[in-house]
């Protein structure tokens, strides 16, 4: 399993005075910088990716005790699509279908010439239960923010403002990430305005990316009370929960081992007298394992031991 936690990456929680709106913010570059560097992304390919893991990151905040959300964008574009799996702990992992390599343009950058326009966003919910829950619902604008918000009023019907964003260096390498979410809660009307809607609005005209890079150029650790002030400005928000945010896959040797041991002995000795050992490479972090034409004889042998 690989997991890194990077020292300031969190992810807050809030809800209004009134309790008619709640507000998750992640702030997650070393997550998203630890996922770019394992699969060797910069430009916009690693803005892509760090909108699916902030995203992911946010929406398995929604139900209460253990959760594993699975977000999958797939569009008409060259990267061709964005999957991510995140806990409820904090835990996220993913990788872009095409790792396409394009420099970013200045200010802030849109995406939808990479992601394109016609396509699918689905979600699937964990929660430990005997069925999982599926959601599809169209890709509309390619910024994959824009369309997992667009997913979450219609498919889920929830009032939802989401928005994330990163800021790259000149090399093309993330230097900040972070993203908003926020939703009104079952039943209940806020006191005053419509902060779902005054949040959207703040979101599609870049707050996030200008946020990061004010910090970034005024040498400030980006805070999420602040940012979460900024998306709903004027309303008051009480601070609820803390969540550390790391970079996990819970792939390992041992994982593939048990995957070689289910084909039979049949295609096994196959491996054995043909490819003389077994590899595969975990797409979510870029692990790659090894199983040597020893270990797998051994392995052969057990099973036939096994069967008799």
């Amino acid at each position: 399993m690989s997991e890194l936690t990077h020292h300031n990456d969190s992810l807050h929680r809030f809800i209004s005075m009134d309790h008619s709106f709640r507000v998750v913010v992640a702030v997650n570059t070393g997550v998203v910088q630890e996922a770019c560097l394992r699969h060797g992304l910069t430009g916009l390919a690693a803005v892509a990716l760090g909108r699916g893991l902030t995203a992911a990151q946010l929406m398995a905040t929604l139900s209460k005790g253990d959760e594993r959300v699975t977000l999958q964008v797939r569009g008409s574009g060259p990267l061709r699509g964005v999957i991510v799996d995140a806990w409820s702990d904090g835990g996220v992992r993913g990788y872009v279908t095409e790792k396409i390599q394009v420099a970013p343009p200045e200010g802030r950058i849109w995406l939808y010439k990479l992601v394109g326009r016609q396509g699918t966003v689905t979600v699937q919910r964990d929660v430990g239960l005997k069925d999982i829950y599926q959601g599809t619902g169209a890709l509309v604008q390619g910024e994959i923010d824009e369309d997992i918000e667009g997913y979450l009023r219609t498919s889920e019907q929830i009032p939802s403002a989401l928005g994330c964003d990163v800021i790259l260096d000149e090399e093309g390498r993330p230097l900040a990430s972070a993203g908003v979410l926020v939703q009104g809660m079952p039943g209940t009307k806020t006191e005053k305005g419509d902060p779902i809607r005054e949040a959207q609005h703040a979101l599609r005209q870049g707050l996030i990316h200008k946020w990061l890079r004010a910090c970034v150029d005024d040498a400030l650790t980006p805070e999420a009370p602040e940012l979460a002030a900024a998306a709903v400005h004027g309303h008051l928000l009480k601070n609820m929960a803390v969540t550390p945010l790391t970079f996990r896959c819970p792939c390992s040797l041992d994982r593939l081992v048990r995957a070689i041991s289910s084909v039979g002995v049949e295609e096994l000795t196959s491996m054995i007298e043909e490819d003389h050992g077994a590899s595969a490479n975990c797409p979510f972090c870029g692990t790659t394992y090894h199983v040597t034409e020893e270990e797998l004889v051994a392995l052969r042998d057990r099973m036939i031991q096994a069967e008799g």
